[in-house]
């Protein structure tokens, strides 16, 4: 929980990104396996329109796995991106006290 709520404005901005990987990762299966896994996947959509939203053979229950996408992968970017500005500022400190 408290990973969530530290990262809510992360979550907010990214969360499309997140569903966009997972579209991705359903294309990628379908196109690998020649349609015999998510077959109905519907690349037309998928590449003209950012809200079509692909649930395997209609399944209301696949939407668990947007969110579970929409949370950990804006979160995984908000990681790394403080990681990132952590080393950053290391070494502008290093280099501002020469």
């Amino acid at each position: 929980v408290r990973l969530i709520a530290d990262n809510t404005y992360g979550i907010m901005v990214n969360q499309l990104v997140g569903f966009m990987c997972l579209k991705f990762v359903f294309y990628g299966l379908s196109r690998i396996t020649s349609g015999s896994l998510f077959g109905d996947f519907n690349v037309a959509s998928f590449k003209s329109s950012i809200w079509y939203y692909y649930l395997p053979n209609g399944l209301q229950q696949w939407a668990f796995v947007y969110l579970i996408f929409g949370l950990f992968v804006p979160i995984l970017i908000s990681i790394i991106l403080n990681k990132i500005c952590h080393i950053a500022q290391k070494h502008i400190v290093k280099f501002c006290n020469k």
